[in-house]
This record gives C-alpha cells, sequence and structure tokens, in this order.
C-alpha cells in the first residue's frame, strides 16, 4: 500500500496534483517493481532476477512465503545469482534502484511516500 505521509492515499483529484507527483528513477519507466511468490517460487526469482543488468533502474520487492520458524536465506541465496544488490527489507529502509528488497519471513511489507518524495518501508508486519 502507498501512502502520504499523514496516511492518506494519494488520489489523483485534478491535472494539478500531477506535479505533486513524486518523481520518478531517472530513465525507469516504473520506481517499483514488485514480485510475489510461493515457498517454491527460488527458480523462477532466480530466472528473473539473474537476467537483470547491474544499472536497472527501478527498486524491487519481493514478497515469498517463507517458513517463519527459520531464518531466511533468501537474500544471500539470490545475491549469489544476480548482478543487483539483494538485501532483507528492513522498516525504515528508503527505496532506490538497482536494489532488490526481501520480506522477512511471515512478513508482508507496508511502503509508505515521504515529503522528499523518497518512497521508504515503513514496517514489515508480521502476518496473523
Amino acid at each position: 500500500m502507498l501512502e502520504s505521509d499523514g496516511g492518506q492515499a494519494m488520489p489523483n483529484q485534478n491535472p494539478q496534483s500531477e506535479q505533486n507527483r513524486p518523481q520518478p528513477f531517472a530513465d525507469a519507466a516504473f520506481d517499483l517493481v514488485a514480485i510475489a511468490a510461493s515457498a517454491g517460487g527460488l527458480k523462477a526469482l532466480t530466472e528473473v532476477l539473474s537476467n537483470l543488468p547491474v544499472d536497472f533502474p527501478a527498486a524491487i520487492v519481493i514478497v515469498q512465503h517463507l517458513d517463519p520458524r527459520h531464518r531466511s536465506l533468501m537474500a544471500e541465496i539470490l545475491s549469489r545469482r544476480t548482478l543487483l544488490q539483494v538485501k532483507q527489507a528492513q522498516e525504515g529502509d528508503c527505496l532506490n534502484p538497482g536494489i532488490v528488497y526481501i520480506a522477512p519471513p511471515n512478513r508482508h511489507l507496508l511502503l509508505t511516500l515521504l515529503a522528499s518524495r523518497a518512497t521508504r518501508i515503513l514496517s514489515s508486519r508480521g502476518l496473523l
């Protein structure tokens, strides 16, 4: 969910609101690529990430069903198979192009749009 600093969704109410849109990452059609995968998605994730260039112009967020009883090695495994930086997402991370953010096990991610027009991870909330 993308929110403004005030926690309100940012609807496009009028043409002037286009002026208030966040500036996109340079040369990117999209600022963010979100990928969801089931527990068996490692092979597909590896295939996608291994074919992306080191200067990929958007941030990538991956949410995969992972066993909450075990520490995740997903970031380490994927970082050996791609030129991109891969890290487990943490609350407060600012999204940057060319970086892959992995949701921690048994978590989903909530993103927020800051007044500075940066996007950061607001929280990684546990699943019920």
